[in-house]
């Protein structure tokens, strides 16, 4: 998936013999300006399922999400949060948000827009509403993984930007349960 500098988002698959399917248009609205040129977060894709999630930032700052079930068609859009997620904080052209997957469950961090805080939402048969996870910060980016610690726990483990500006010396390590021991 790749954003197109028209606003538009695409999607193009791979196939095993080395060639790529038409693209198809994922989205528009997304905004034309350099600051807004990585509108696209990391790929999230399930082998259980067969499932491509594209995870995107619209014009207006919240996130949205379309799949790709089997090689089929998109699924219809669908808001991934209720907040507007920063974006180009301070030079990465890019949302401040990551996506992981724990199973079936797509998990996702942001940086809020206004406050600049971290969230976290999940998708558990819908969108759920976002948590704050880290306050009083001045979030620039966040990427993250998910990993089992050795007391057993499964955790979303995420780096972040707690308010460098663009300078050095202000990442943070946090941790979000995403299951219970």
């Amino acid at each position: 998936a790749y954003y197109g500098v028209d606003g538009t988002v695409w999607y193009r698959r791979l196939l095993r013999h080395g060639t790529l399917t038409d693209r198809q248009q994922v989205a528009s609205g997304l905004g034309t300006t350099r600051a807004e040129y990585g509108a696209v977060l990391p790929l999230v894709f399930s082998p259980q399922s067969n499932t491509a999630v594209i995870i995107y930032r619209k014009a207006d700052g919240r996130l949205w999400e379309r799949r790709v079930v089997n090689d089929g068609a998109l699924t219809p859009p669908v808001p991934v949060t209720d907040h507007a997620v920063i974006q180009d904080a301070v030079d990465s052209q890019q949302p401040a948000a990551d996506a992981a997957l724990d199973g079936e469950t797509v998990h996702v961090l942001f940086v809020e827009e206004k406050s600049r805080s971290i969230f976290s939402t999940s998708h558990h048969g819908g969108w759920q509403p976002s948590t704050l996870r880290v306050e009083k910060i001045c979030g620039s980016w966040i990427r993250g993984n998910l990993y089992t610690r050795p007391d057993g726990v499964k955790v979303y483990g995420f780096i972040y930007d707690a308010g460098s500006e663009g300078g050095a010396g202000m990442n943070r390590f946090d941790e979000v349960a995403v299951t219970a021991r």
